[in-house]
């Protein structure tokens, strides 16, 4: 589960992604509007390992007592 939380080479990743996305010449709102926030008070693990499997890039972070997931399909 750690790997999850405040992993920042994903958080790397899915930025240069996004960048890639944008430099693709999408428009800024369809590249925002594919990400999802889900907000916990736990890292929501079967849920986030079933998503990835679904080809979307994932990642957690800590933030006081929630935990705040983020997904975009990759």
């Amino acid at each position: 589960m750690s790997e999850l939380i405040n992993n920042s080479q994903k958080r790397k990743d899915l930025l240069k992604h996004m960048i890639l996305q944008l430099h693709e010449g999408e428009a800024p709102e369809e590249v925002n509007a594919r990400m999802i926030e889900l907000i916990t008070p736990f890292v929501p693990t079967p849920l986030l390992d079933k998503v990835k499997a679904k080809g979307y890039l994932v990642w957690t972070m800590q933030d006081g007592n929630m935990f705040k997931s983020y997904f975009i399909k990759a």
